[in-house]
C-alpha cells in the first residue's frame, strides 16, 4: 500500500490519521496511475494489496502501510467499493 504521507519526515507515523498510513483509495489512484504508464505489474500488485487488506480487517479506513494492520473504522464503505471495483479489474484481466 502506499504511504500518505513522507516515509522519512520525522513526524511520519503510519498510525496517524494524516501522518503515514495507506488509505485504500489513494492507492488505488496510484495503481490507476501505475496502469496508464504502463506499469501493469506494479499496478496489479497494489490491487492485489488493497483487496487483500479489505477482506482481511472487514474494511478498514486506512492502514499501515507496511504491515497491513487496520487503523480507524470498520466497514468502511469506501474501502468496501474499491475492493469489489479492485477484485472486478484482476478477474477481467
Amino acid at each position: 500500500m502506499v504511504p500518505s504521507y513522507d516515509a522519512t519526515a520525522e513526524d511520519h507515523n503510519p498510525a496517524l490519521y494524516w501522518r503515514g498510513p495507506a488509505w485504500f483509495n489513494m492507492t488505488w489512484l496510484v495503481a490507476e496511475a501505475l496502469d496508464r504508464l504502463g506499469r501493469t505489474g506494479q499496478a496489479d500488485f497494489l490491487r492485489g494489496n488493497i483487496g487483500k487488506l479489505a477482506a482481511e480487517h472487514d474494511f478498514p479506513e486506512y492502514v499501515d502501510p507496511w504491515t497491513g494492520a487496520a487503523h480507524g473504522t470498520r466497514s468502511f464503505s469506501w474501502t468496501a467499493a474499491l475492493a469489489l471495483e479492485t477484485t472486478y479489474q484482476r478477474s477481467a484481466l
